[in-house]
């Protein structure tokens, strides 16, 4: 094992895993098991890949359970790139269709606004909820052009925070639609480790004292 982890802390294809693997052989070598070790990193080895890893301390495969880590992980990660890839498209279109709605209420909807109003015409309620909208923005052009760019950014770095993500996410799992869809979701990732678990030698309690942490 040892000798493992410092061929690893030496892999270049590592990235900055080098460190963490170097943490992980300092552990090792200071008495604590591998599974000890692990858990000291819980946003990489979360608690049931360090269960797997304990149970295949006490039985002698540690290799096997490795590799089951492994594939779990690229699972994991399949899905993962295939969700977010059925998602660029729809994603795409909402942005287009918002940047066309915004550039013709700002640019194109005061032209007609002024020939509208100039007539006297009696306006449709929607249409005049658009030319009330069209002027809104364009009083305010500068804190939408603003907003526009501050907004995303400002999204962009909360959603990187884990609290936040919780936070989001139990909002979003009120909703009916999404509601059902995060059960289900829950129901299977409860069912998968708990199969996993089970499948590798884990006692039914232990499994599920586990799972509670996950």
């Amino acid at each position: 094992l040892d000798e493992a982890l410092e061929l690893l802390t030496g892999d270049t294809d590592l990235g900055r895993m080098r460190t963490v693997a170097r943490k992980i052989r300092a552990d090792v070598l200071s008495g604590e098991s591998l599974a000890e070790a692990l858990a000291s990193h819980p946003s990489l080895f979360p608690p049931v890949y360090v269960a797997l890893v304990k149970v295949g301390e006490a039985s002698g495969t540690v290799d096997r359970m490795l590799e089951l880590v492994a594939a779990e992980r690229q699972r994991a990660e399949e899905l993962r790139r295939k969700v977010v890839s059925a998602l660029q498209y729809p994603a795409f279109v909402l942005v287009a269709a918002g940047g066309v709605l915004v550039f013709f209420l700002m640019f194109v909807m005061p032209q007609f606004s002024s020939v509208l109003r100039d007539m006297g015409a009696k306006l449709d309620p929607m249409v005049q909820v658009l030319l009330d909208l069209s002027d809104g923005l364009q009083a305010h052009a500068a804190a939408v052009g603003v907003s526009a760019v501050v907004l995303p950014a400002l999204a962009f770095l909360a959603l990187r925070r884990k609290e936040v993500r919780g936070a989001v996410t139990g909002t979003l799992s009120k909703l009916p639609l999404v509601r059902t869809v995060l059960l289900f979701r829950r129901s299977a990732v409860f069912c998968r480790n708990l199969s996993i678990l089970l499948g590798n030698g884990v006692t039914l309690t232990a499994a599920l004292r586990i799972i509670v942490d996950v």
